[in-house]
């Protein structure tokens, strides 16, 4: 597979801009319209994509793995915001999950970009239930590393269920994820500027 170009545009997210003050938010609520445009989407459970793009989107593994492989090592992480959140409805609880509820509910959210250079890739949100307070301090401490990395360590884990849906200007893939008692919910859009590329 090629190495990345890195010569489109960088892409503005009209669904998740966030205001400056709760940009790298750390400890107070994380408010802002993405939640809500992102749980209002049609889940289905077959991508709706065909191709490479399908390809990349149903693969279990790391995400963080095949990028950095797909762009030479060139990825980086942009924390764009974490601490508490109460997620709307949209989330139901995955079959066989044993501490997630039907949203709402108070959770501790992050929120990143994964970027090459100026060409962002892939947007992700983060929600862990406030009760799962270890592992919230665990991921507190990734700082700029990526999540993937951190997930894909641990022994015994479980990606329960996956969903996908469709945007305007990108793919989106809901994972479910277990870790021993604990579980994450973790959507991830694939920009268009990345699908294009594939």
């Amino acid at each position: 597979m090629a190495v990345w170009s890195f010569s489109g545009p960088v892409v503005t997210l009209r669904a998740f801009s966030l205001s400056a003050s709760a940009t790298m938010m750390q400890t107070s609520a994380v408010t802002g319209p993405e939640s809500h445009s992102l749980q209002r989407l049609h889940w289905r459970s077959e991508p709706p994509a065909s191709g490479m793009p399908r390809q990349w989107l149903q693969d279990t593994g790391s995400l963080t793995a095949k990028l950095q492989t797909f762009t030479g090592g060139q990825l980086r992480v942009r924390v764009l915001a974490e601490g508490r959140c109460r997620a709307a409805p949209g989330h139901p609880r995955p079959p066989g999950s044993r501490t997630l509820r039907q949203l709402p509910g108070l959770y501790w959210q992050r929120k990143v970009v994964l970027h090459a250079g100026a060409t962002n890739l892939i947007r992700a949100v983060t929600l862990v239930p406030l009760p799962q307070q270890r592992l919230i301090r665990r991921l507190r401490l990734l700082g700029s590393k990526p999540l993937g990395a951190f997930l894909f360590a641990q022994p015994g884990l479980q990606r329960l269920q996956m969903d996908f849906a469709a945007l305007d200007w990108g793919l989106a893939r809901r994972s479910w994820f277990r870790i021993g008692r604990d579980e994450i919910v973790l959507v991830e859009v694939f920009l268009n500027s990345l699908l294009e590329q594939l």
